[in-house]
């Protein structure tokens, strides 16, 4: 029986897709190990809030687009309070022009920030998924042992 892969959920609105979508490349490509979920994967037909609900229940980190879209989008805010109440370790991403207010929700105050632009800098955001999602088993083959 194989293991699962390791995922992470990433909420964040329609109109900030492209923001989103960048969110996704970055975790990708830095970590190929991790599954990388939204409800945007999900097609009207399937039933998505269940989906949802399961997906976010099983992830090792939720993360957070925070852009003046989503801070007021109802499924960003309860997808949101869904992971604060399952006491999932959050993180905010935000875009370099945005300034965080007073306007968030409670349980994203004291949660870690991630600006947008460290996405690029592997080492910001691999110390945000070592730490909450876990480091990068690396495989060895008998040959390089030997």
């Amino acid at each position: 029986m194989s293991k699962a892969a390791p995922s992470v959920f990433i909420s964040y609105v329609h109109r900030d897709r492209a923001l989103g979508e960048r969110v996704i490349r970055s975790i990708r490509r830095h970590r190929p190990d991790i599954q990388v979920l939204s409800h945007f994967e999900l097609s009207a037909a399937e039933p998505w809030v269940e989906k949802v609900r399961d997906w976010i229940s099983r992830c090792k980190l939720f993360m957070v687009l925070l852009t003046p879209n989503s801070v007021e989008a109802d499924n960003v805010l309860t997808e949101v309070g869904a992971a604060w109440g399952l006491g999932k370790p959050i993180v905010k991403i935000v875009p370099p022009e945005y300034v965080l207010g007073d306007q968030l929700p409670i349980s994203l105050f004291g949660q870690p920030t991630l600006r947008l632009e460290d996405l690029e800098q592997s080492e910001a955001l691999d110390r945000i998924l070592d730490r909450y999602v876990g480091s990068r088993v690396l495989e060895v083959s008998a040959e390089t042992v030997a």
